[in-house]
């Protein structure tokens, strides 16, 4: 079963191209722009990871990462943008904004399968 990743994005084209990116490494993404549907999705399955893009992410924070802290389970986090306030919330790690999308692929390339990753590299 491929490694599955639920990411809330600022919008659609960016949501668009995240995707594109990380399924050709043979990910399963749930790409989302909203923040109330993002809650809903992490509450209702478990992710391997959640890539989160600091300008998707609604305001005041500390509330929606606590939110997040309580239900992503064993996801790692990984955090797009300027450096998220502090919380319990254990972040893998963070990129700048705005996406690098190169970094992110060669990022989750390493953790890909052995084969996508060779052929996406």
């Amino acid at each position: 079963m491929a490694p599955t990743v639920l990411a809330l994005t600022e919008n659609i084209s960016t949501q668009l191209l995240l995707t594109s990116r990380l399924e050709a490494l043979g990910y399963q993404v749930t790409a989302l722009t909203t923040a109330a549907t993002f809650d809903r999705a992490v509450e209702a399955s478990g992710y391997d990871w959640i890539l989160l893009d600091a300008a998707g992410v609604p305001r005041p924070r500390q509330r929606f990462l606590q939110h997040l802290r309580k239900h992503c389970g064993s996801a790692r986090i990984v955090w797009c943008g300027a450096a998220p306030p502090t919380s319990a919330l254990a972040i893998v790690v963070t990129f700048d904004r705005p996406l690098a999308y190169k970094e992110l692929a060669q990022y989750f390339a390493r953790w890909a399968s052995p084969r996508r990753a060779a052929s996406a590299g």
